[in-house]
C-alpha cells in the first residue's frame, strides 16, 4: 500500500512538471511569435536606408575579414551578417506575421557570396525571393528596430558595450557567489574563445548573450529557484532562446556554461551519484527547450505560410547531421580533430599548458579535502564531442566557429582543476 501510494505521489509529481512545462511551452511560442511579428511590422524604409550603409562597410572588409590573428578562428563572419541584413530588408509578406514566419530574402543568383548578394539587393538589381523558414531568426527583434537608427558599424560599437559588459558583470559575480577560481576558469575560457572579436560580428553575438545573462541570474537568482524546485524550467528556458537566437553557432556553450555555474553554486554538497543525476537531468529540460523550440516555429510557420516548412527543415536537419560533404564521405573522428586542432592551435595550447602545470604544482601542495563529489561536471567536457558527432556535417563545414562550443570543455576542467586547490590554506601560510 505504502509503495503505490509513494508511485502514485511521483507520478502526480511528474506530471506536475510536465504540465509547467507544457504550459510554459505554448506561451514561449505564443511571445516568441508576437516579438517577430512586432519587429515586422515596423517601417521598413528606414531598415533599407541603414542596410545600404552597412553595405558598404561590408563592401570594404570583405566577407571573412581577420581580426587580431590571421588565422581562422579569428576572422569575422560577415558573410552571415550580410543575411541577416539582407533577411532584415525582407517584409515582401501579405502580412507582418506572414514576413515573420517565412523570412524573406532576395538573391542574385550572380552573385558570388552573401555579401556581394547584399549589395545586389540594395542596389536594386535583379533578384529572386526565398524563404529562410527553419530557423527563428529571433535577433531581428532586436536586429530591425537597432537598423531603424543605426548602421551595421554603429550596431557593432553598441554591441561591445553589451558583450564585454556582461562579460565583466558574469567575472564579478562568479568570483564573489562561487570564488576567484570560477571566475578565472570563466575569463580564461572567454578569452580563448576569441570572446574580443564577438561584438563585431552580429552572428557570434546572439549565443553569448544568452550565455552570459544565463549566468548572471544563476548567480544572483539560483538560491530563489532552488527554493521553488524550478532549475529544470531556467533550463528549459535557456534551450528555448538559444533555438530563439542562435544559428547553430555555438550552442552547447549556453547548456555547458549553465550547467558548470549552476553545479559549483548549489551541488558542492551533494554526493556524485545526485551531482550525476542533476547535470543528466538538467541537460534533457535543455534539449527539450531547444528541440521543442525548434521544432515549433517549423509548425507555427507551415500553419501560417501554408508551405512545406517542416519537410524541407528535416531535409536540413538529415543534411546538418549527415557524414557526407559535397557528395564525399568524413569520418568522426576527423570532425573532433579539425575543431579541437582549432581550438588549441597557437598561443591556446601554450596556455593552456602553462595553466595546467601551475594548477597541479598547487593541487599537489594544497589539495582540498572531499572534492572528488564534483567528478560529474567533467562529464560536461564531453558535450562539445557529442555535439560534434551528431552535427557531423555542419562542425566539418563551419568548424572556424563551432570549434568555440569547446569553450565549455575549458570551462569544465579548469573549474574542476582550481576548485579542488585549497586557497584558504594557502592564506594561511602567508599570513
Amino acid at each position: 500500500m505504502k509503495r503505490k501510494k509513494m508511485m502514485k505521489d511521483k507520478l502526480k509529481f511528474i506530471s506536475k512538471k510536465v504540465g509547467i512545462i507544457l504550459v510554459l511551452y505554448v506561451v514561449l511560442m505564443a511571445v516568441f511569435t508576437g516579438a517577430m511579428t512586432r519587429s515586422y511590422s515596423l517601417n521598413n524604409k528606414r531598415i533599407v536606408n541603414h542596410v545600404y550603409e552597412s553595405a558598404q562597410t561590408i563592401e570594404k572588409e570583405g566577407v571573412y575579414p581577420r581580426v587580431i590573428l590571421n588565422a581562422e578562428k579569428a576572422q569575422l563572419d560577415n558573410f552571415t551578417d550580410s543575411w541577416m541584413l539582407t533577411i532584415a530588408m525582407g517584409i515582401d509578406g501579405k502580412t507582418p506575421i506572414d514576413s515573420a514566419m517565412s523570412c524573406y530574402y532576395k538573391f542574385n543568383e550572380d552573385s558570388e557570396d552573401k555579401a556581394e548578394n547584399l549589395l545586389s539587393v540594395v542596389r536594386g538589381e535583379k533578384t529572386e525571393e526565398y524563404e529562410y523558414t527553419r530557423y527563428w531568426h529571433g535577433y531581428q527583434v532586436f536586429l530591425r528596430p537597432l537598423l531603424q537608427v543605426f548602421n551595421y558599424e554603429e550596431i557593432r560599437y553598441i554591441n561591445m558595450f553589451g558583450i564585454m559588459g556582461l562579460f565583466m558583470i558574469a567575472t564579478y559575480l562568479l568570483k564573489e557567489k562561487i570564488g576567484a577560481g570560477s571566475a578565472i576558469a570563466f575569463v580564461v575560457s572567454m578569452l580563448m574563445s576569441m570572446i574580443i572579436i564577438v561584438p563585431m560580428s552580429m552572428q557570434f553575438s546572439s549565443l553569448y548573450y544568452v550565455t552570459m545573462i544565463s549566468i548572471v541570474l544563476l548567480a544572483m537568482f539560483s538560491k530563489k529557484i532552488m527554493k521553488k524546485d524550478l532549475m529544470y524550467v531556467f533550463f528549459f528556458l535557456v534551450g528555448a532562446f538559444t533555438s530563439f537566437f542562435d544559428l547553430l553557432t555555438a550552442p552547447i556553450m549556453t547548456l555547458g556554461f549553465s550547467l558548470i555555474v549552476y553545479s559549483y553554486l548549489e551541488l558542492k554538497e551533494n554526493s556524485i551519484g545526485k551531482n550525476t543525476v542533476e547535470i543528466i537531468s538538467k541537460s534533457f529540460s535543455w534539449s527539450m527547450g531547444y528541440i521543442m523550440t525548434w521544432s515549433g516555429k517549423w509548425i507555427i510557420a507551415e500553419l501560417i505560410t501554408k508551405k512545406n516548412v517542416i519537410t524541407n527543415a528535416l531535409d536540413q536537419v538529415l543534411s546538418r547531421t549527415s557524414s557526407q560533404v559535397n557528395e564525399v564521405s568524413i569520418s568522426k573522428i576527423d570532425v573532433i580533430i579539425k575543431n579541437v586542432s582549432k581550438y588549441i592551435e597557437g598561443l591556446n595550447i601554450k596556455l593552456i599548458l602553462v595553466i595546467i602545470v601551475i594548477a597541479l604544482i598547487f593541487f599537489i601542495i594544497m589539495k582540498k579535502k572531499n572534492s572528488i563529489n564534483m567528478l560529474p561536471t567533467l562529464l560536461v567536457a564531453f558535450y562539445p564531442i557529442v555535439y560534434y558527432v551528431v552535427m557531423t556535417n555542419h562542425a566539418f563545414i563551419h568548424f572556424w566557429f563551432t570549434y568555440r562550443n569547446l569553450t565549455v570543455s575549458c570551462f569544465a576542467i579548469l573549474s574542476f582543476i582550481l576548485y579542488t586547490i585549497d586557497f584558504d590554506r594557502y592564506k594561511k601560510r602567508t599570513t
